[in-house]
Formats: C-alpha cells, structure tokens, sequence
C-alpha cells in the first residue's frame, strides 16, 4: 500500500494525461504522460483499476456521484487528487466519458483554475472527514461513500448549486477555456509532411470549429441565464401584486361612490393568481432552456478538450520518442468519444430549442394578461382623477402603479430575450465538423465511424 509522502508534484498545461477504462474501470490504455507522472510502469498500470492512484484525501462520496453520473450514461468532470506510486499527491483536472461501444475514456490536465480548485477543496474536505469518522464507527466504505454524497449534494445547494451536475456545467467550460489560454492552442508542426502532416492540420480545424461552437453557447447559456433572471422578477413582482390584493380585499371604510370605483383595481388584484399560473409554466421551460444550453456548451468544452488530446497524440507522433506506438489506437477512441459529444450536444441544443420556443408561447401568454391590468389601472386613473381618494386606497396607489411598471418592464425585457431562433441554430451545421473527425479516425486506422 503507497502511503502519502505530504510531497505534491507539479507539471506542465501541455503535459495531458489519457487512459481508457472497462466497464468496472480496469485501465486499458494509458499514456506517457500518465506513466511519467504517476510513477507507475506501464505493465502496473495495463490491466489494474484506476483507483490504483487514488488518495486517500479524496472523499469517496465524489467517486460515488462519478459512476451514477457514468453509468446513467453522462460524462463526469471533477477535479482529483491523485497519489503516484512513490507516495508524491499530484493534482489533475479530469473528464470522462461513456464510450457507446463499452468503457469509459478519460482525458486530464493540470488544474487552471485554481479558485475553483479551492471553492471544490472547501466542500471535499468536510465530506471527507464525515466519511472517515463513519468508517472509524464501522460503517463500510460503500455505505459511507453513499452518505457522502448526501452531504457533498447539501454543501453545494449551500453555494448556491442545485446538483454536481451544475458544478460540472461550469467547471468544465471554465477549466477548457483556461487551459486554452495556458498552453495556446494545439502545437503546429509546419516541418510535418505526409499522413500526419494532414491529420494534425484537420485538429487545427476540428479545434477551431470547436472553439467557434463554444463562442455562440456561451452567448446562448447566458441569454438563458439572463431570461431566467427576469422571470424571477416578472414572479417577484406578481407575487408583490398578490400581496397588495389581499390587502385591497381588505379595505371596508369606502363611501357607496367609491365602491364602483373599485371594480377595475379588484380586477387588477384577481390578475395576479393568472398571471402566476402562466409564470410558473414559463419558469420550468426556462430552466430546461437554460439546462440544455449550458449542457451543450459542457459537451462542447468536453469535445475540445478531447481535441486537444488528439493534436497532443500526433504531435508525439510527429516527434517520435518512446510509447508512440500506442497513440493511433488512442486517436480512434478519442475520435469515437468526439462525435458522441457533438451527437449528445445536438440532443441538448434540440432541448433547449423546444424549451426556448414553448417559452415564446408562454411569453407572448403572459405578455396578453399582462395588458389587461395595464389597461385597468389607466381606466382607474381617468375615474379617479381630480377626486380626493381614501387614506385606505391612497396608501396603495403608488405600490400598484410601482408593480404594474416593473411587470410591463419585465415583459418588454422577455420578448427582446426569448428570439424565434437562435444564433446558434441559424449559422452553425455540424456535418463539417463530424466529417472532418471521420478522416481523423479512419486515417488512424480501423473501420469507419458513423458520422
């Protein structure tokens, strides 16, 4: 058993790791960079469970939340602690992925972010205590890991996080966007010829185009973001409407003249529960818009950091030096593992669009029952001008013509954000860049991919 030395060991952005797992985790590939850092042998590591390098300062709760995320059949990207086989902690950045044909592949990279490496720290840590406390009053490891979980899932609703999945929508594009800037891009090789020469020369492509993709979710996860911020205002708002009905309902000093008066303002109050109704309704396709906005720009980041995995492989290749040899079959399944990310980020671009459109219908909904207070509350004014108005209803005068405001605000605010389409959908194909992935794999070797 390798004990902790207290030692860390730091690496370089270009130094990326990869590996290929089976089902039960068992490592089938892996590369130098992996071999180098951890220490290990190539024949140790061939054929022994990943969890070969696992510290014992990672808590298991995240291992847990790691094979329900894969086992559901959806990547997973955390950062980890790792222990190299001469006792030397080493910390990487990692994003796996369920492979269509069976296993999982994995791609890892130094940590670019290190304030979201610490805001991660802060939750592992207790997690981990919890975990070895359970363990010291017997409860089994499994058990123990499954507790965690719990735990880490109430820690990061403390920071504001409805799940791990929403911290991996944002770690992901945050950690590929970083690294990017750390290393600059795929190398380029201009002295290559022949085969690779062309290979290296489409990553360049398939990267860019990648990059381009991120660019527009990006734009599309925050116009989500944003759309998503004003209906909790527009909600805000009726909910404060609400409110001041109850207290409409509530006035009895009124002289008979008035009582017709107050017709259009209960009609107004009586507003709100439809108005409510429908908000509610465009809430849930707003975060659905929202979720498959942000899991398409995760999937892409995912592709993009696989992309650069594949350019670090054939620039080995074009440089020659030990391992070498195991760098095509590598390529194939990074390939593989690509256009399975472009196919998933299509499924969740196709959710967002349908989200995204039903939240037009409920907009332009909300929008007509909107008007109808608006129009109330003018008519209201032309019965009440050049009258002396009650204490009672003078009080909430100035409350409901605040609400009605920020309510007609709101709305306006919606219908520039919710478009009939896209960015996004309206300039981008994905054919090219599938096609392009193709000739990466087929010129690695093996039968063609579907694309």
């Amino acid at each position: 058993m390798v004990l902790p030395t207290g030692e860390e060991r730091s690496f370089t952005a270009e130094e990326m790791f990869f590996s290929t797992t089976d089902d039960r985790g068992v490592i089938a590939e892996a590369n130098t960079t992996f071999v180098r850092l951890s220490r290990y042998s190539w024949d140790a590591l061939i054929g022994a469970p990943h969890n070969i390098i696992r510290h014992p300062q990672m808590p298991g709760a995240a291992f847990r939340v790691m094979w329900d995320t894969l086992q559901a059949g959806r990547p997973f990207a955390a950062y980890v602690h790792n222990l190299a086989a001469d006792g030397v902690r080493y910390d990487v950045f990692a994003a796996i992925t369920p492979l269509r044909r069976g296993g999982y592949l994995s791609v890892r990279s130094r940590p670019c972010r290190p304030d979201l490496l610490q805001l991660v720290d802060t939750v592992y840590q207790p997690v981990a205590e919890r975990e070895a406390a359970l363990r010291a009053a017997g409860v089994g490891r499994a058990e123990a890991a499954v507790q965690g979980a719990e735990m880490l899932g109430d820690l990061l609703q403390q920071q504001g996080l409805s799940s791990y999945q929403d911290l991996q929508r944002i770690l992901l594009p945050a950690e590929v966007t970083a690294l990017d800037e750390a290393i600059g891009g795929i190398p380029a090789r201009p002295e290559a010829r022949g085969e690779l020469a062309i290979m290296l020369d489409e990553v360049h492509q398939v990267f860019d185009e990648l990059g381009a993709w991120m660019a527009d979710l990006s734009v599309l996860s925050d116009s989500a973001q944003r759309m998503s911020d004003t209906v909790d205002h527009l909600d805000h708002a009726m909910r404060e409407s609400m409110e001041t009905a109850r207290q409409i309902g509530e006035v009895t000093d009124l002289d008979a003249v008035w009582v017709p008066m107050m017709m259009p303002l209960n009609l107004w109050a009586a507003m709100g529960v439809e108005v409510s109704s429908v908000l509610n309704a465009l809430i849930q396709d707003l975060d659905t818009a929202r979720g498959g906005a942000l899991d398409s720009r995760m999937q892409i980041a995912l592709a993009r950091m696989f992309t650069q995995m594949v350019g670090r492989f054939l620039v080995e290749l074009i440089d020659g030096g030990p391992g070498t040899e195991r760098a095509m079959p590598a390529i194939r399944g990074l390939c593989e593992a690509l256009v399975e990310r472009i196919d998933e980020m299509e499924t969740r671009l196709a959710e967002h669009s349908q989200a995204r459109n039903h939240a037009r219908q409920q907009v332009d909904e909300a929008a007509g029952l909107l008007q109808i207070p608006v129009d109330l509350m003018d008519a209201w004014r032309a019965m009440a001008a050049g009258r002396a108005l009650p204490d009672s209803i003078a009080t909430l005068v100035p409350r409901i013509e605040q609400q009605v405001a920020e309510s007609r605000q709101a709305m306006d605010r919606l219908r520039e954000l919710v478009p009939r389409r896209s960015a996004t959908e309206a300039s981008r194909d994905s054919s090219g860049l599938r096609s392009r992935v193709a000739a990466i794999a087929a010129a690695a070797g093996g039968h063609s991919i579907a694309v």
